[in-house]
């Protein structure tokens, strides 16, 4: 066996084929070849969240072609990442150490069983039961799976047959691999007609689901126009926000400026659902400029502030738009006093 120094060598040489997938900002698959330049410390991880990459690794036996008939396998790492967002390899060593022991383990027939890798061990986390949901919807998606037996039980009351009022019998995967299936017959049509009537409790996860989904025009357009029914509770416009946040478009500038323009525009909700989901929208100096203005003045103070423009300045290509923003000349007092602060607390580390 030849010298294995990443995740990457060790699932190729025992065998294994792979895909990567990013579940930090958004659940998309990664290409092989950038994950492999990651660990090679090539690249900074490209959307970074609490200074850690979120991943999730799925794998299968290579002799198995068919990946409905393969024995699966799925890691869930939280790998800490360096002041310039680049993988710190002893976490990763460590890992990788104790999965070498294992394989060890196994061909000796010796040796004791070691323990599970995936326990009590702090890389490892189990994302909630929402972000699960999507996963498997991307995942079987992307490797061109069958949807869940939940899949068509969505389809049926996006047709609104059964009636809108009926979603209690609509779970988080149906909704979930209704989201991620938007481009297939005729889901894209159904949604945008049925929006208008969801309730909150539908359209809420919904959106949850669809801001890792590039939306079709008519399903942008229904969600802004959802906005301008009133009242709209605080939960849906920042459910509104996280959906529209895949969707570069005019439409989705138009929609975030609406809200942070709004009375809603300083509350921490909505602006952490920016900064989590829609963070590229500060590139455009106007969503820059209402998004600083009101994180200013967010009811939380100074400390929110700075710890959010630390995580966002962290994502790469952020930093320059994002201080190009802290200085524009129309910026308000209030944010002078901000960026004050920020500086202060930059120089006292």
């Amino acid at each position: 066996m030849q010298a294995i120094h990443t995740l990457a060598d060790f699932l190729r040489q025992t065998g294994n084929q792979f895909r990567v997938f990013e579940l930090g900002r958004r659940i998309i698959e990664v290409p092989v070849d950038e994950f492999v330049a990651f660990e090679k410390l090539e690249r900074p991880w490209a959307l970074p969240l609490q200074r850690s990459a979120w991943l999730a690794i799925i794998f299968w036996p290579s002799a198995d072609t068919q990946h409905e008939q393969a024995e699966q396998a799925i890691w869930f790492l939280r790998l800490p990442l360096d002041e310039q967002g680049k993988l710190m390899q002893v976490a990763r060593d460590g890992f990788l150490r104790r999965l070498l022991e294992i394989a060890e383990a196994r061909l000796d027939p010796d040796k004791a069983e070691p323990p599970n890798i995936m326990e009590d061990n702090p890389l490892v986390f189990r994302p909630r039961e929402d972000r699960m949901a999507v996963f498997n919807a991307c995942a079987a998606k992307t490797l061109h799976l069958p949807a869940s037996k939940y899949y068509q039980h969505a389809r049926e009351y996006m047709q609104g047959e059964v009636g809108f009022e009926q979603w209690a019998f609509i779970g988080l995967q149906g909704l979930a691999d209704f989201a991620l299936r938007l481009d297939e017959v005729d889901n894209a049509a159904l949604l945008g007609k049925a929006i208008a009537e969801l309730p909150e409790e539908v359209l809420i996860p919904l959106c949850h689901a669809l801001e890792n989904v590039s939306l079709p025009v008519n399903v942008l357009q229904a969600l802004q126009a959802r906005l301008q029914v009133g009242p709209v509770s605080l939960a849906l416009q920042t459910a509104i926000c996280r959906g529209v946040s895949f969707s570069d478009t005019a439409q989705r500038r138009q929609v975030l400026q609406q809200l942070l323009a709004g009375e809603q525009g300083r509350e921490i909700e909505l602006l952490a659902a920016i900064a989590a989901r829609a963070w590229d929208s500060l590139k455009e100096e106007d969503t820059c400029l209402l998004f600083l203005e009101g994180l200013a003045d967010n009811a939380h103070g100074q400390e929110v502030f700075n710890a959010m423009l630390a995580d966002l300045m962290f994502i790469p290509g952020m930093r320059e738009p994002l201080f190009a923003g802290l200085r524009n000349p129309r910026r308000s007092e209030k944010l002078s006093r901000a960026l004050d602060g920020l500086f202060t607390a930059l120089q006292g580390e």
